[in-house]
């Protein structure tokens, strides 16, 4: 009864940090606030000056895009979905442009109807593990669980193993991770400088 009683405040302390950070904002919810105003403000920028076909405005678009994308990718739960950046121009990159952008978007909607709390498949693997094990603790806790007293130790101790095992694959997959948005920030960079080139070369 102690190593449920143990649990149980274990899960308790990860509520109460889940509800913390629900009433506040998150580094990446003012990360993806931040680009959808920028996103909001480039439409008007280019609604007023007929730009939506220079390298650079190429090159700010692609970047909000992918940034915005990342954030939501990230995020657990997170409050807005992923906002669409309104392309008006007629080269064939736009077109491309509003195809991906609806794809990903039908692509998030599709995971939020089947219950999906996040957008990577690890930290909804994840969170879907805690949220077993929470339930299933609080179901032996409040006397609710038919099953026999070894049984019920049984599935504890699976459940267990089961998070401790996806917490190792989180953490070895934190360098990887790390890895591909330094690789992703690299190739936004030369993308921009090959645009710079191009604006300054016409």
């Amino acid at each position: 009864m102690k190593a449920l009683n143990k649990c149980m405040d274990a899960l308790k302390r990860r509520d109460d940090a889940v509800n913390y950070l629900g009433h506040r904002r998150t580094k990446l919810e003012n990360c993806s606030s931040m680009l959808r105003r920028m996103g909001e403000r480039l439409n008007m920028e280019d609604a007023s000056n007929g730009n939506s076909c220079s390298a650079i405005y190429t090159a700010q678009i692609i970047t909000i895009f992918v940034y915005g994308l990342l954030s939501s990718a990230l995020s657990l739960k997170p409050r807005r979905s992923l906002s669409s950046i309104s392309v008006d121009g007629h080269s064939s990159w736009c077109f491309s442009l509003i195809n991906l952008q609806q794809s990903v978007k039908e692509q998030i909607e599709r995971k939020k109807r089947r219950g999906s709390n996040a957008v990577l498949e690890e930290l909804d693997m994840a969170d879907i593990a805690v949220r077993k094990f929470h339930d299933l603790i609080q179901e032996i806790s409040h006397g609710k669980s038919s099953s026999e007293k070894g049984i019920q130790v049984l599935k504890v101790t699976e459940g267990s193993k089961a998070l401790q095992a996806l917490f190792m694959d989180l953490q070895q997959g934190i360098p990887a991770l790390e890895s591909h948005l330094e690789n992703t920030y690299r190739n936004l960079l030369r993308s921009r400088m090959a645009f710079l080139d191009m604006e300054l070369g016409s």
